[in-house]
């Protein structure tokens, strides 16, 4: 009974240092500090709700926890979007009330920024408890420090973990050079068009026109007719200052006509010219992209900035949307009750119409020397359950972890369920890069044929010479 008495004394303690903590943004920098339910409008922690939260984590199995206070410091590049925001506070709130001495301190940043954040913690060994690294590149380069926490040991010693990450266990994003997974994600991302009904009918024009259009140069067609008559949402949304946008969506299109993933990989790995039919088709497919795009948009942060043209209907649909833009949505009804996915028309005769990129979204990895190792994987394997999969549904995010039997009433609007089964449904491409060298000359050479600044055969000709001189070096 003394031991009893003297945990709900330290929880009781812990509980109401905790709620001290307070969130805060700077700049293109989200910083949430979820520590409890009480930080902004719930009303103070009592002593009996504290003991009830300590009750239900007896319940759950967690008597042996240490009563100390433990604090989860995760990164993760989801700034300036809501969705993830409401969604995660609330799970983060949740965890919290299950496991009254866990805190977990959450900070968003632009995926802008994230890449020479993540690096300069790795060389100084910063890195938080979990952190997100872009699938590709960025994951490969911290991979090879060996730092890396590997979860396939400790997935397969919890069936229910791994019955609720089921297939996502399958995707490329999650997984190092040898096939390891080394990154547990919390939302499934995709490539998707949309669009908005109410702007397309105010232009003359519909869903079926677009949904109907037979090339990807008819889109290209279309935005300039939009243009041609004077309508300030002639384009679509796009950002595409990040220049890995067009070199993703170029990874797609090589795809839809080769209808094979590895004739991208083998190109990248220099066992195939970067100049044949597939990226031939894929590369003309980006220079068209150019005349769908209003030049003003271009040096908007692709994450960030560019959803307020979506969100305020600013345009009649996005070139590069997948489940998160359908979150930002929630701020407009109009916008969200008007949304609708399209797969973009084929890129050649033949090309598949069905094609998306799809993968793990925003992933999370750790340290393998992190002290709080049991801990941060308990709250992973929260991340995946089907509780924490109807708050991401809520918020309209589609969550990597079990889906509850009752997800399309939780979503409560057309666009998330017809985003979901059209991933279901879709032919899935490869959009990942994951060498640095040839990354670099993609990304350069793909940036200059969307500009006109160079024809696609010979960007696609510089793109080769890179590729071919990396691995001449590896040899």
């Amino acid at each position: 009974m003394k031991k009893i008495l003297v945990f709900l004394l330290i929880a009781v303690f812990s509980v109401s240092m905790l709620a001290l903590g307070v969130g805060c943004k700077t700049g293109g920098t989200t910083t949430v500090s979820e520590t409890t339910a009480a930080e902004t409008t719930a009303p103070a922690t009592t002593a009996a709700e504290t003991t009830a939260a300590a009750t239900t984590a007896a319940a759950a199995g967690e008597v042996g926890e240490p009563a100390s206070p433990i604090k989860i410091v995760v990164w993760d590049w989801q700034a300036g979007t809501a969705a993830y925001d409401n969604a995660l506070n609330e799970i983060n709130t949740k965890y919290h009330e299950l496991h009254p001495n866990v805190t977990i301190e959450r900070t968003a940043y632009n995926l802008s920024e994230y890449s020479e954040l993540i690096k300069t913690a790795t060389q100084s060994n910063t890195l938080p408890d979990l952190f997100g690294l872009y699938q590709g590149t960025m994951e490969r380069e911290v991979e090879k420090t060996g730092i890396l926490h590997v979860f396939d040991g400790d997935i397969a010693a919890d069936p229910t973990w791994e019955e609720n990450l089921g297939k996502t266990l399958e995707l490329g994003g999650i997984k190092s050079a040898n096939d390891e997974v080394v990154q547990i994600p919390y939302d499934i991302f995709y490539l998707a068009g949309l669009g908005y009904k109410n702007v397309l009918e105010n232009m003359g024009s519909s869903v079926d026109e677009v949904k109907n259009l037979k090339s990807y140069n008819a889109l290209g067609d279309l935005c300039q007719k939009f243009k041609a008559a004077g309508y300030p949402t002639w384009y679509l949304e796009a950002g595409l200052a990040g220049a890995y946008l067009l070199r993703e969506r170029f990874y797609v299109f090589s795809y839809s006509v080769a209808k094979d993933a590895k004739v991208v990989y083998e190109a990248e790995n220099g066992k195939r010219s970067w100049t044949e039919e597939p990226f031939l088709k894929a590369a003309e497919a980006v220079k068209e992209t150019a005349k769908m795009m209003r030049e003003d948009t271009q040096a908007l942060d692709a994450q960030t900035d560019t959803y307020a043209l979506l969100l305020n209907q600013e345009c009649w649909g996005g070139w590069y949307e997948g489940p998160w833009s359908a979150g930002i949505l929630l701020d407009n009804k109009t916008a969200i009750d008007n949304a609708f996915y399209f797969y973009l028309p084929p890129v050649a005769d033949n090309a598949l119409t069905n094609c998306w990129a799809a993968d793990a979204g925003q992933v999370l990895a750790m340290r393998e020397d992190n002290p709080n190792k049991d801990q941060v994987i308990k709250y992973l394997k929260y991340l995946a359950t089907p509780e924490v999969s109807a708050i991401f549904i809520k918020n309209l995010i589609h969550p990597a972890g079990k889906f509850p039997d009752n997800w399309e009433s939780l979503a409560n609007y057309q666009i998330y369920i017809d985003g979901v089964k059209m991933y279901q449904e879709s032919n899935v491409a490869p959009w990942i890069c994951y060498t640095p060298d040839v990354e670099t000359a993609l990304l350069d050479n793909i940036s200059l044929i969307y500009k006109g600044d160079i024809s696609p055969i010979d960007g696609l000709k510089k793109i080769d010479e890179a590729t071919q001189a990396y691995w001449a070096t590896q040899k």
